[in-house]
């Protein structure tokens, strides 16, 4: 009886350890992608706030500008600055393409954002300049954009699951041509 009883227990207790490991390493890449996004989302946002200060500063002249208006567009230069090298900072150094061409549009966004007439006091508006710097900052969001789904795509193809159920899933021919 006892013997009848290991042979139902064992199995069941077998299983049960196995789907207690993949949910722990499930929770922990679920964990590692959320804190991943929250980051992207952040530069997202300050990208986009940058770019809003920046619509309320040049486009008018000198004697208009005010200090808060020239306050929000360095502060938002400084907020861009510490945020973005911690994310690259956390991606993964097998991504050097994607990250060359975010260190290139963000060195550009940030030489315009505080380039041009911005703390001059004898400046005209400057809707030119403003064009320039929305147009960087587009360039600089579809960077950012870029190296996440390049950082997903890394990590789908790292992890064991995705690629024994992917192996699984492939009909065989593919398997063989790829």
């Amino acid at each position: 009886m006892s013997a009848f009883l290991w042979t139902l227990i064992t199995p069941a207790f077998i299983a049960s350890l196995v789907s207690i490991a993949i949910n722990l390493r499930a929770d922990k890449v679920r964990a590692n992608r959320e804190l991943v996004t929250s980051s992207f989302e952040t530069t997202r946002k300050l990208i986009e706030d940058a770019v809003k200060s920046a619509a309320d500063y040049f486009p008018l002249p000198a004697p208009r500008r005010t200090p808060i208006s020239e306050a929000k567009v360095w502060m938002s230069d400084r907020s861009l600055r510490f945020a973005l090298p911690s994310l690259i900072g956390n991606s993964s150094s097998e991504l050097s393409k994607e990250l060359t061409q975010l260190e290139s549009s963000f060195d550009n966004f940030i030489m315009l954002l505080t380039g041009g007439s911005f703390g001059s006091v004898n400046a005209e508006a400057d809707v030119k300049h403003f064009r320039l710097i929305a147009a960087a900052g587009a360039e600089l969001g579809a960077k950012l954009l870029d190296l996440r789904h390049a950082e997903l795509r890394r990590a789908v193809e790292r992890d064991p699951m995705s690629r024994f159920l992917n192996y699984w899933t492939t009909p065989y021919g593919e398997r063989l041509s790829g």
